[in-house]
């Protein structure tokens, strides 16, 4: 039996769109994140 495989969900937000995309792409190449969604503040506060 293997090992159990854990992955953290996050949400990336930042007032500047580009930077939390570009978070979000960083931390969605790690194996063991899974990035539900990356925006700005206004479209998070939606």
């Amino acid at each position: 039996m293997g090992v159990p495989v854990v992955r953290i969900r996050v949400l990336v937000v930042d007032d500047h769109r580009i930077f939390a995309e570009s978070l979000a792409a960083a931390l969605a190449a790690e194996p063991d994140v899974d990035v539900a969604a990356a925006g700005s503040g206004p479209a998070a506060l939606r």
